[in-house]
Order: C-alpha cells, then structure tokens, then sequence
C-alpha cells in the first residue's frame, strides 16, 4: 500500500496508542504487540511491506491509467471493438498481478510466525468472519451488547 513506509516509522517513533497520528502506523503497532512479534520479525515484516509497495504501487498506476483509456474507449462512438478487447485483458492481467503479490504477502507473512503467533492470526481471521454475524446474535438477546467504557 501507498505510505508503507510511513507505516512502520510512525509505529517505530510512537510510545503509546495515542502518541501515534497515523492510521495504519497504530495498526502496525498493534498487529506486532497483539501477534507478539519480535524485533526480527518486525524488520522482516517491514521488509515485506516495502516490497508489496514496491510491486502493488506500480500495478495500481497501470490500473488507473487502464481505466482511463477505458473510459476514452468508451465515450468514442467509433472505437475499434478489438482495442477494447485488449483493454478488458489487461485490467484482468494487472488485477490477477495485484491479487498474486497480496497472496504472496500474506503467504510470506504467515511463514514468518510461530505456531503461536499462527495461532492467534487464525483466531482473529475467524472473529472477522463472524463479526458480521454479531447483529443478528445481539438482537435475538444470544450475545450480551458489548460493556460501556468509562
């Protein structure tokens, strides 16, 4: 993502939840404390970050630029049908490209940890998938409104 580097700067410099102005820097944060992950697998992660910016960034400009010419295409009333063919494959292909290097930053993520830290990675993958579930369960009184903080 656009900022990674940023990312992991503003975590590094933070001392506390609020010391930290940036979104994705606190997120980093409390990904590394949540997951206990040790300095090592910190600069790794770093490293990772900086890698899926390096190849998604230039990705996502080809996309965009991909949409344009689509759009120009699109508007023309005497576009060649072949040129947008062309068009629709390439999105496709810089799509794929994106979704690949994701995988491979997860996958990559993923090796890095302990069984512990896969552990809890898991767990909290599962929480997010019934977090839209949640609703339902409180409304019908089988899961208690979450506790007022003071």
């Amino acid at each position: 993502d656009e900022g990674d580097e940023s990312i992991v700067a503003d975590a590094d410099e933070a001392e506390g939840p609020g010391d930290c102005a940036n979104p994705k820097a606190l997120a980093f944060k409390k990904v590394a404390r949540v997951l206990e992950l040790t300095e090592e697998q910190r600069n790794d992660w770093r490293e990772m970050l900086k890698v899926r910016r390096e190849t998604v960034g230039p990705l996502r400009d080809a996309l965009a630029e991909n949409r344009r010419e689509m759009k120009a295409f699109l508007e023309d009333p005497d576009a060649d049908p072949a040129i947008g063919g062309e068009l629709l494959q390439e999105s496709k292909s810089l799509r794929d490209a994106i979704r690949e290097a994701h995988r491979t930053y997860v996958e990559d993520f993923q090796a890095m940890l302990d069984a512990e830290q896969a552990r809890k990675l898991k767990g909290i993958r599962a929480a997010a998938k019934a977090q839209p579930l949640i609703p339902a369960f409180r409304k019908t009184g089988l899961v208690a409104p979450p506790k007022k903080r003071r």
